[in-house]
């Protein structure tokens, strides 16, 4: 099963510098998802997750 690609921004704890990629994407709350290039800066359920992402799951 594949996993949900996702960049951590601070990958050396929470007082450590932002990764670049974070700072470049201008990501200031967390959790925010960038789903086709809409931003979602809030909690969302993996249901939510799917359809925004048009996941419809592994063969059978």
């Amino acid at each position: 099963m594949e996993r949900l690609p996702y960049l951590e921004c601070f990958p050396n704890g929470r007082n450590s510098p932002r990764a670049p990629a974070c700072v470049e994407e201008n990501i200031t709350s967390y959790p925010t998802w960038i789903v086709n290039g809409q931003r979602y800066g809030q909690i969302l359920a993996p249901e939510r997750l799917a359809q925004l992402s048009n996941f419809t799951g592994p063969a059978p």
